[in-house]
């Protein structure tokens, strides 16, 4: 076979590369990315409805079901799940109140009007016993001058008597005295309890303004907080920084410092490229698609280690007047190895492709973009930096 002059465009192939990567950078700053449940929060859930909601139809489609719920009060997000009829999952973002209601027991409250009208039931009762030692007192203190006065006049001893008994009888009128409660009323008690809905319970009352509560079922919810969807943000970040320290920390102990930055910077472009289609198409950016990106960090990387391997095996016979044929040379002599191998990965990943719906589908999607990518960076960029690099830096590098 004739071998194929991949260096004759290699300019036009980099200034395409260098156009995807600013046009990726533009949308991140006029967009930014939809960021998935994972990483911003929020309820997802599964739920099917029955054929009699369906109507006479038989189905219904994902946008109908998101109109419904949209002017029941819910912005969410609808997907029909294609392997069972009339079941979609659907997410929608949680407020802060939200995400505190859904982890609260909706039984404490009505503790606090429980509570408020318990203490005041306990101050009253201080209260009279309060009066009942003042008015023990100061009966304490009638009997002593009741009877230092018998001591020294007989004659009071019956208007002792009398006052001792109007005294008693002043005591027990007291002690049998209690502080009426007006009862609550059930509007009253109504107004003090507040009603706590979470966010699967509004799902629900916004489904059953359409439907009878036995026309639809929630088959499973799952509920993302902010903490944790901060925390995935995070483990995602530091878990692709980890993966480029560790591939430039092995081509450099495998190969030379440069061969590690060619291979960078091949799967950098890879990475730039699956952020670019994610942008431009408006999809959410999940885990999935975080999957996605470091399943192409090892195939990008598989790809062009062999590809710089067979550079650096036939590097000695050729000179640096000669880069250009040496890597074209390289190229042709992997190219059948590299067709197969992105090929017969691409079929299986194009099966997964028509074979599912929803999440998974716009993850093989975005496998098959990267596949694609690495197999294009492996022939364009990584060597395109290998050239540029022996003939400006190591020229610089070798003159001074």
């Amino acid at each position: 076979m004739k071998d194929i002059n991949f260096f004759k465009f290699h300019y036009f192939f980099l200034a395409l590369s260098f156009a995807i990567v600013v046009a990726m950078v533009v949308l991140l700053t006029v967009r930014g990315f939809n960021y998935g449940t994972d990483f911003r929060g929020g309820l997802e859930a599964t739920v099917v409805l029955t054929e009699t909601a369906a109507g006479e139809v038989g189905t219904i489609d994902s946008e109908t079901l998101r109109e419904q719920l949209a002017s029941s009060g819910l912005n969410t997000e609808v997907q029909e799940i294609l392997t069972r009829q009339n079941t979609f999952l659907i997410r929608f973002a949680i407020s802060e109140a939200d995400e505190i209601t859904a982890v609260t027991d909706p039984e404490k409250t009505t503790e606090t009007t429980e509570t408020t009208e318990t203490t005041e039931t306990t101050e009253t009762t201080e209260t009279t016993e309060t009066t009942e030692t003042t008015e023990t007192t100061e009966t304490t203190e009638t009997t002593e001058t009741t009877e230092l006065q018998n001591s020294q006049t007989p004659e009071t001893t019956d208007n002792n008597n009398n006052n001792d008994s109007s005294t008693e009888d002043t005591q027990s009128a007291s002690s049998d005295v209690q502080i009426p409660f007006a009862p609550v009323t059930e509007s009253e008690e109504a107004e003090n309890k507040t009603e706590v809905l979470t966010p699967a319970t509004k799902l629900k009352q916004a489904l059953a303004k359409h439907y009878d509560e036995t026309e639809f079922s929630i088959l499973q919810s799952r509920l993302v907080g902010s903490v944790l969807s901060a925390e995935n943000r995070t483990n995602a970040i530091w878990t692709s920084l980890v993966v480029l320290v560790l591939i430039i920390g092995y081509l450099t102990l495998r190969f030379e410092f440069p061969f590690a930055l060619a291979a960078i910077s091949a799967v950098i472009y890879d990475v730039m490229v699956i952020l670019a289609f994610v942008l431009l198409l408006g999809d959410e950016l999940t885990i999935l698609i975080i999957v996605a990106i470091l399943t192409t960090f090892g195939y990008s990387v598989n790809d062009t280690i062999v590809l710089l391997d067979r550079i650096r095996e036939e590097t000695p016979t050729y000179t640096s007047n000669n880069y250009k044929k040496l890597v074209n040379l390289a190229i042709n002599r992997v190219l059948g190895r590299t067709i197969i191998t992105s090929f017969t990965t691409l079929a299986v990943v194009m099966a997964l492709y028509l074979a599912t719906t929803g999440d998974y589908r716009i993850f093989s999607f975005y496998l098959i973009i990267g596949l694609l990518s690495g197999t294009y960076s492996s022939i364009y960029i990584a060597p395109t930096f290998l050239f540029l690099w022996n003939r400006y830096v190591r020229s610089f590098l070798e003159t001074t």
